[in-house]
């Protein structure tokens, strides 16, 4: 679907971004490709070639009650990070559990 004449600009300029990252990301250009779970998400490196990689979101353009709508979710190299991060932080919180170094709680005081 693409928006029509009658759309309003915020949304051509909304598709538009997300199309042109999923478009990215398709080709494997990826902010998130290859990011270890232990790092916090991807680097902040400005670089020449940064608009032309997929931030890490995908769009869907819709007509809900007669008004456009676009939506966002995470593309799936995004996703992927994702579920590795939250795999190592776990890890990280029974590591600390298991090695009593973590802070103790106000009720264990």
């Amino acid at each position: 679907m693409t928006p029509g004449t009658d759309a309003p600009d915020h949304v051509y300029r909304a598709w538009q971004r997300y199309q042109a990252a999923m478009t990215c990301c398709e080709a494997g250009r990826c902010r998130y490709e290859a990011v270890p779970g232990s790092e916090g998400g991807p680097r902040l490196v400005t670089r020449d070639d940064d608009h032309e990689r997929c931030d890490g979101y995908r769009g869907s353009l819709s007509i809900e009650h007669g008004q456009y709508v676009v939506r966002s979710t995470i593309c799936d190299r995004h996703r992927s990070w994702w579920n590795r991060r939250r795999d190592w932080l776990r890890g990280q919180r029974s590591t600390t559990k298991k090695d009593g170094s973590g802070k103790k709680g106000w009720a264990e005081a």
